[in-house]
C-alpha cells in the first residue's frame, strides 16, 4: 500500500498513451440522455425494463485524502471513465453486447473502485496499468472490498452520503440507485448468466444482525463482490480503441495476461458454497405458509379496513389538520380484526401507535394509526410478491412488468387469461407481462402460474394472490391514473393523497419488501446453526431472514422442481424463457444439488434394500412392524419372486417418497406417519410437511416410543452398548435426586426390553 507522498511505486512509461489531442475528446455538451450531458458529473438514463427506474450513474464522489474525484488533476482519469462507461452501454462488439443502463453497476461499483485504487498509488492514467500494476490491484482487492477504511486509513461513510445524495435529482420519478448495494449483492436479473461462473461459488452478503461487514465478508469475499472490481480492468482493456479514438491513454497490457474473467474471480471468492442458493426448506416453508395466511385469510381484513379508511376520508378533510387525523385515528382504532380459523383471538390487536425495528435503516420507530394501515396494505402487497417469486419463479422485472387490462370475466385478474388443457380437463392460468432479460427491448410473454380442474370452485393460490392485489390497489390506480398490477407508495408516512404520491413498484421495492416481509412476520428464532444436509441456517436465523434476496425464490422454485424429476428440465427452461437448457441447468441445478439428489437415489435404495431384507424374514420391530407388514400383505409382495419384489418395492418407494432416514439405534419413517412424530410434536411443528426427523431433539430413547420407529437385529449392538452405559450410570447416581434416578431408571428399563425383545425375535414393544 502506498504512503508516500511522491512517485507512486507503479509509475511507468506511458507505453499505452494515444496522442492525446484535446480536440479528439467528445464534445462536453454531447447529449448521453434526454436530460444529461457529456460534461454532467451525474448521468442519468432511461431504463425499459419494468420495475427499474432511471439510472444514475455519479461521477463525483470523495477520494481518500478528501478531495473529488471531478477535480481538475483528475480530468484525464475521470474522462476516461466516462469513455469506458459509455462505450459498455452503447456499444456491441467483439466482447459481447452492450451493457443495459439497469446493469450498469457491474461498470460503476469497478470504476469507482479502481479510480480511488489508482489516485491512492499516484498513478495518473489508464497506460499505467500494466501487468505488474494489475497484480498489485488484484492483490490489494480483498482488502479492499472487506475493510476499506482500514486499506485506505480514510472514512468513506461521508462520501458514501454525498454519492447517495439525492438532491441532484431533475424529478422525484427517478430513483437513485445505492451502487454500494446494488453493485456488492449483483443483480438479481443477472442470475441466468451464472452458467459462465464455476459451479460452487458463493455470493455471501454483509447480514444485518450478524456483526459488522468486515466480520462477516472475512467469512469468504462473494464472487460478484469480486466479480464487479475484477471485470473492470477488461472492460479497459475493451473499449481501447474508442479510448484512443478521443485522445485518451489506452492500457498497454491485456487484462490480466489473457486469463478469463472468471479464473481471475475465483482467485478472490475461494470459498465455494452456491452463488445465490435456494432457501432451505426450514426458511422457504414458514415464508411461505405465511404469505398463503396473508393472502387467504388477512388480506380481507386488510381490505376492508382500507375500504374503511377510504370511506371516512373524504368527511375527515373537512375539517381542520389535527381534528382530521385524530378523527382518523380513532375510525382505524375501532375496527375489529376477525378470528382466524383454528384461533381464540383476532389475530391483530387494536391499531394504535407502537414502536417497530425499521432494519432497513437500523433503528427504531413509532408508527401512528394512519401507517400502521400503510404497512398493512404493503404486507399484503409483499405476500402476494412472495407467493409469485416462490411459486412462479418470476425475475423482479416480471413481477413489475403486468397491468390490469379490462376483462369481462370478473372471476380472474385483468391481467391472467384462462385456457383449457388439450384434453379439455384443466384450466391453465396465464400471467402477462414483460421479459426484458435476454431481449434488445422488452417483449410480451406470458408465464403459465397455475392450474385447477375444469369446473373447481377454487383458484390456484398464484391468481388468488394476484387477485387480492388487483383489489386491494383499485382506489390508488384511479387516484394515479396507473394501471400495473403492483404498485409502490412515495409518500412515506401514510396513504397516498395525491397523484404523484403513487407510482409503479420498482425492482428495489421488490427485494425491500420480501425482506420486510420474512423480517416482520415469519419467525426463524428456533432455526438450528445448519440442517441435515449442512446448510447454513444461522444466517436467517440471526437475520431475521434479512438477508433473503428476491433472486433466491427462482433458485428455489428450480430446485424444487429439478430434484423432485430432474426430467422436467426442458418445462423449466422454457418456463423461463431461457435460449438453451445448458443456461438452466448451470444456473439453476448445479453440481451442488445434482450430487444431493443422487445422495437421496442412494437412500432411496437402502430403502428398498431395507424393505426386501424385512420381506426375506429378518425380524423387525417397533411402531412400524405392524404397518408394514400389513402393507406388504396388501401389495402380494409376499407371493411374488425377488426380482418381481423389487421393482414393486422401488416403484411405491419412488411414487410415495418413503425413504428412510437410517441410524445406528433403528430406523425413522416419519414420511408414512409425519403427525404422529414424536420429534416433531415434542418440537410443536408436526404437520405433513414435516418429513424429516428433528435432529435436534430426538434422542433413542424418545424413537424408540415412537410410531414412526422400526428397528431390526442389526441395531442391536448400539442398545447393548447404550444398556451397558446406562447401567454404570444408574448404579452411580445420586439415588437422592429422585429425578434423576428415575429418568436414568425408565431408560435403562426401554432399553432393557428392547434388547430383549429382539434377541428373543419378538415382533412388538409393549
Amino acid at each position: 500500500m502506498n504512503t508516500s507522498k511522491t512517485g507512486g511505486p507503479f509509475a511507468t512509461p506511458h507505453a499505452g498513451e494515444s496522442t492525446n489531442l484535446a480536440s479528439a475528446r467528445r464534445d462536453p455538451m454531447f447529449k448521453v440522455s434526454a436530460i444529461s450531458l457529456w460534461k454532467d458529473h451525474q448521468w442519468f438514463l432511461a431504463s425499459s425494463v419494468p420495475g427499474s427506474p432511471t439510472i444514475s450513474i455519479n461521477f463525483e464522489f470523495e477520494l481518500h485524502d478528501g478531495s473529488k474525484s471531478t477535480e481538475s488533476k483528475y480530468s484525464i482519469l475521470l474522462e476516461s471513465c466516462k469513455e469506458v462507461t459509455w462505450g459498455m452501454i452503447t456499444v456491441d462488439s467483439w466482447w459481447g453486447a452492450r451493457l443495459k443502463p439497469s446493469s450498469v453497476s457491474s461498470v460503476s461499483v469497478g470504476i469507482r473502485e479502481l479510480f480511488k485504487w489508482m489516485v491512492f498509488n499516484e498513478l495518473q492514467d489508464f497506460s499505467q496499468l500494466n501487468d505488474v500494476v494489475q497484480g498489485e490491484y488484484l492483490r490489494d482487492l480483498p482488502l479492499l472490498i472487506v475493510n476499506r477504511t482500514a486499506f485506505y486509513e480514510f472514512d468513506f461513510s461521508k462520501g458514501l452520503t454525498d454519492f447517495l445524495s439525492d438532491e441532484s435529482l431533475p424529478n422525484p420519478d427517478i430513483e437513485l440507485l445505492a451502487w454500494s448495494e446494488v453493485g456488492d449483492e449483483g443483480d438479481d436479473e443477472d442470475e441466468d448468466s451464472e452458467g459462465v461462473v464455476p459451479d460452487g461459488i458463493e455470493h455471501s452478503t454483509p447480514v444485518m444482525g450478524c456483526g459488522k461487514p468486515e466480520e462477516v465478508s472475512k467469512k469468504g469475499l462473494s464472487y460478484s463482490q469480486a466479480s464487479l472490481r475484477v471485470n473492470v480492468i477488461y472492460y479497459i482493456f475493451a473499449q481501447g480503441a474508442s479510448l484512443a479514438a478521443h485522445g485518451l491513454p489506452t492500457m498497454p497490457a491485456e487484462a490480466f495476461s489473457g486469463a478469463s474473467a472468471a479464473e481471475v474471480t475465483k482467485q478472490l471468492a475461494k470459498h465455494v458454497v452456491n452463488r445465490t442458493p435456494p432457501l432451505p426448506d426450514e426458511v422457504a416453508l414458514p415464508l411461505l405458509e405465511e404469505a398463503i395466511v396473508w393472502i387467504d385469510e388477512k388480506s380481507h381484513d386488510v381490505l376492508r379496513l382500507q375500504g374503511l379508511y377510504l370511506s371516512e376520508f373524504d368527511f375527515a378533510r373537512t375539517m381542520g389538520p389535527r381534528q382530521q387525523w385524530q378523527y382518523l385515528n380513532d375510525v382505524l382504532h375501532s375496527f375489529e380484526f376477525s378470528v382466524l380459523d383454528g384461533g381464540t383471538e383476532p389475530w391483530h390487536g387494536k391499531i394504535e401507535a407502537r414502536e417497530v425495528v425499521r432494519p432497513e435503516f437500523d433503528y427504531e420507530a413509532t408508527l401512528s394509526p394512519t401507517q400502521i394501515l400503510r404497512e398493512l396494505v404493503l404486507t399484503v402487497r409483499d405476500a402476494a410478491l412472495t407467493i409469485l417469486l416462490y411459486l412462479v419463479g418470476l425475475r423482479a422485472s416480471e413481477v413489475c412488468s403486468p397491468k390490469i387490462a379490462e376483462t369481462s370475466d370478473s372471476l380472474i385478474p385483468g391481467c391472467v387469461s384462462m385456457r383449457l388443457n388439450k384434453a379439455g380437463t384443466m384450466e391453465l392460468y396465464f400471467l402477462h407481462g414483460l421479459l426484458s432479460k435476454g431481449v434488445d427491448t422488452p417483449r410480451a410473454e406470458q408465464w403459465l402460474i397455475g392450474s385447477c380442474p375444469c369446473g373447481s370452485k377454487i383458484l390456484p393460490i398464484t391468481v388468488r394472490a394476484i387477485k387480492v392485489v388487483e383489489s386491494l390497489f383499485k382506489p390508488w390506480r384511479e387516484l394515479s391514473g396507473l394501471n400495473q398490477l403492483f404498485l409502490n407508495f412515495s409518500q412515506p408516512k401514510s396513504l397516498p393523497q395525491s397523484v404523484s404520491s403513487v407510482v409503479p413498484i420498482s425492482r428495489n421495492a421488490v427485494g425491500v419488501g420480501l425482506k420486510r416481509f420474512v423480517y416482520s412476520r415469519v419467525d426463524l428464532s428456533h432455526l438450528p446453526d445448519t440442517n441435515e444436509r449442512a446448510e447454513d441456517l444461522w444466517k436467517y436465523r440471526d437475520s431475521r431472514g434479512w438477508c433473503i434476496r428476491a433472486g433466491q425464490g427462482r433458485k428455489t422454485f428450480a430446485a424444487y422442481i429439478l430434484e423432485s424429476r430432474t426430467s422436467l428440465l426442458p418445462s423449466v427452461q422454457h418456463h423461463f424463457k431461457h435460449f438453451n437448457d445448458s443456461v438452466t441447468e448451470s444456473a439453476y441445478f448445479p453440481a451442488v444439488f445434482r450430487l444431493r439428489q443422487e445422495a437421496e437415489s442412494v437412500r432411496a435404495a437402502e430403502t428398498v434394500n431395507w424393505f426386501s431384507m424385512a420381506l426375506d424374514g429378518v425380524p423387525i420391530y417397533g411402531g412400524m412392524a405392524g404397518p408394514i407388514s400389513e402393507w406388504f400383505d396388501s401389495l402380494g409382495l409376499k407371493e411374488l419372486n425377488k426380482g418381481e419384489r423389487e421393482e414393486v418395492l422401488s416403484n411405491m418407494v419412488r411414487l410415495h417418497d418413503l425413504r428412510i432416514f437410517f441410524s445406528d439405534h433403528g430406523n425413522c419413517l416419519i414420511k408414512a406417519r409425519p403427525l404422529a412424530s414424536k420429534c416433531q410434536q415434542l418440537s410443536d411443528t408436526e404437520s405433513w410437511a414435516a418429513v424429516a426427523p428433528n435432529f435436534e431433539v430426538r434422542t433413542p430413547s424418545m424413537c424408540a416410543g415412537c410410531p414412526c420407529f422400526v428397528w431390526d437385529p442389526s441395531h442391536l449392538p448400539f442398545w447393548i452398548a447404550r444398556g451397558e452405559e446406562l447401567g454404570r450410570a444408574v448404579a452411580s447416581a445420586d439415588k437422592g435426586n429422585l429425578g434423576e434416578f428415575r429418568v436414568l431408571s425408565e431408560r435403562l428399563d426401554r432399553t432393557t426390553q428392547i434388547i430383549r425383545l429382539t434377541q428373543k425375535g419378538k415382533r412388538n414393544v409393549q
